[in-house]
């Protein structure tokens, strides 16, 4: 099932970053967001998303025509931040992970240490 959905991922990973090249702007970036949201879902990782990242942009470069190195870069510059987009939910749900175990941790140390040695006795 993973690899179905690897597959698919990448397809529609590499279709949407097209898109977002070709000018669709905030359409495009909300639809990064999607992907990266639904690629949760499913359970594919970071290093999933980023071949694929990698593979859709080696696609994309290898199909431009070579009108300049300043194309290319832009190019490069803008798959950017449709990447970083894809990987905001990722980035959201580490962060909640964080806050709690900091949360955890906090309550922990608020407890007092004779309350555990009353409770053993």
């Amino acid at each position: 099932m993973i690899a179905v959905s690897k597959v698919l991922f990448c397809r529609r990973y590499r279709a949407a970053l097209l898109d977002y090249l070709l000018g669709h702007g905030e359409t495009a970036l909300a639809r990064a967001h999607d992907l990266g949201r639904r690629a949760m879902e499913d359970g594919l990782g970071l290093l999933e998303i980023l071949l694929a990242h990698q593979h859709a942009i080696n696609a994309i470069l290898e199909s431009m025509p070579m009108h300049s190195m300043r194309d290319s870069v832009n190019a490069l510059k803008a798959a950017e931040d449709f990447l970083i987009e894809t990987l905001s939910p990722f980035e959201m749900t580490h962060r909640g992970y964080l806050a709690l175990l900091k949360r955890r941790q906090d309550e922990q140390s608020d407890t007092p240490s004779h309350v555990g040695a009353i409770s053993r006795t």
